[in-house]
């Protein structure tokens, strides 16, 4: 019941109507004034936090030989224990505050650093700062899910993401580094498909598909062996997984800047294309350059059976569902390219399909770009033609008069679509 039902029914008075009103505002004020001070006292705590846990670290690097052993243990044990007696605190009193969960989980992460650190240091086992920070995100990852922290989420995938040796750890030594790595990656998914569906709106979780994009990245990049051919299909697949995310319903209704996976898969998905498109590169790469015997031996291979088995799932699953036209030109490009290479062309046959379906791929953002009247859409296949007509004026040698008379026909070319875009975009308002 608004106030104008109130007043007809004689449930408050015309002059109370003002200072009810005042009050509703004030209301609002309060709970906006609220929001930003949790959202400082959340920034302050974990700056707290990280500066205790960063003095306790300071303190490890002191000289504790003149204690017994059994002294030196129960130090390095302290911490950990405030640790456990802060989590209980927080479960069981203040489950309702983030701030408290963000805090203790952090300060966890700490507290393990501090005691793996010290015993290291007193039975003098050759721990360097990649094998402490390994051992401590796996200490802390079962706190992760208990506390449900986004912030000790995010401390373990920047560990985990980190180039490090894992062959000096005895417990991970008998295994392959991109093996290690994909374990510690999926453990930590489950904990952020939860916070997806919990915390949309968090700060913590939009760094968060950031991170975990450059994580897959860089995991791609760990593949890479002697073999190119398992290299490109690999990538291509993980970065068109990443444009089907990207184009999930949860993804599209955030800003362009948050859905990391659509950026990250339409410009790295173009780049590993634009790589065909240059004689050079094709011939430093050597894609061909294998041993099918030699490929099943490694665990690159699988890996890309994976990933390539996910991409046509997904890509068979869109092309049910949907028309051929609203498909993502971008999964056409990847599995032309994916087929090119798999049918084992010669260099220059290969190079010159490349280029025709880039710039086929350009042509039809271009014209999607001017039937929408979507100048950004439109723009962005001027940019690929023109990326394609500069690698191809650098890999060959042509007089410079040409080169000269193709950049003025392509400026000219780029001022009359956009002109006719904007004229038409004003026309139809």
């Amino acid at each position: 019941m608004n106030v104008s039902e109130l007043l007809k029914y004689d449930k408050i008075k015309p002059k109370d109507v003002k200072t009810s009103k005042s009050t509703f505002k004030d209301e609002k004020i309060n709970t906006k004034e609220f929001k930003k001070f949790n959202s400082l006292m959340l920034i302050f705590s974990l700056l707290g936090t990280i500066l205790i846990g960063s003095g306790l670290i300071t303190i490890s690097s002191i000289n504790l030989d003149r204690f017994s052993k059994m002294l030196q243990l129960i130090i390095a044990f302290i911490p950990l224990i405030i640790a456990y007696v802060l989590c209980a605190y927080t479960l069981f009193i203040k489950n309702d505050s983030i701030i408290w969960k963000e805090s203790v989980g952090v300060f966890i992460f700490f507290a393990f650093g501090y005691l793996i650190s010290l015993i290291s240091n007193l039975y003098h086992l050759s721990y360097d700062f990649s094998n402490i920070s390994i051992l401590c995100a796996i200490a802390s990852l079962p706190f992760v899910y208990i506390l449900k922290s986004l912030a000790a989420s995010l401390i373990y995938l920047f560990i985990v993401s980190f180039p490090f040796d894992y062959s000096n750890l005895f417990i991970l030594s008998s295994f392959r580094n991109e093996i290690i790595y994909s374990v510690l990656l999926l453990a930590i998914l489950p904990n952020y498909y939860l916070l997806c569906k919990k915390r949309t709106n968090d700060v913590f979780l939009k760094i968060h598909h950031w991170v975990i994009t450059f994580a897959l990245v860089f995991f791609a990049i760990l593949m890479f062996s002697n073999s190119s051919f398992m290299f490109i299909i690999l990538n291509l697949s993980l970065y068109s997984i990443f444009t089907y995310i990207g184009d999930s319903s949860y993804f599209k209704s955030n800003k362009i800047f948050n859905n990391s996976y659509k950026i990250i898969g339409c410009i790295n998905t173009l780049i590993v294309v634009f790589m065909f498109t240059c004689k050079d590169s094709v011939e430093k790469l050597n894609i061909y350059d294998f041993k099918f015997s030699e490929l099943i031996s490694r665990s690159d291979f699988y890996y890309t059976i994976l990933f390539f088995s996910i991409f046509i799932f997904l890509f068979i699953r869109e092309f049910i569902k949907k028309k051929i036209q609203d498909i993502n030109l971008l999964h056409y490009l990847s599995l032309a390219v994916i087929c090119l290479i798999l049918i084992e062309l010669s260099s220059n046959i290969f190079i010159v399909c490349t280029n025709i379906l880039i710039l086929a791929y350009s042509l039809i953002k271009i014209r999607d770009g001017f039937i929408k009247n979507n100048i950004t859409k439109m723009n962005f296949g001027l940019i690929c033609i023109l990326i394609l007509i500069l690698v191809c004026l650098l890999d060959y040698d042509i007089d410079p008069i040409i080169k000269g008379i193709t950049f003025l026909s392509f400026g000219l070319i780029t001022l009359v679509t956009n002109y006719f875009i904007i004229k038409k975009i004003r026309y139809n308002e």
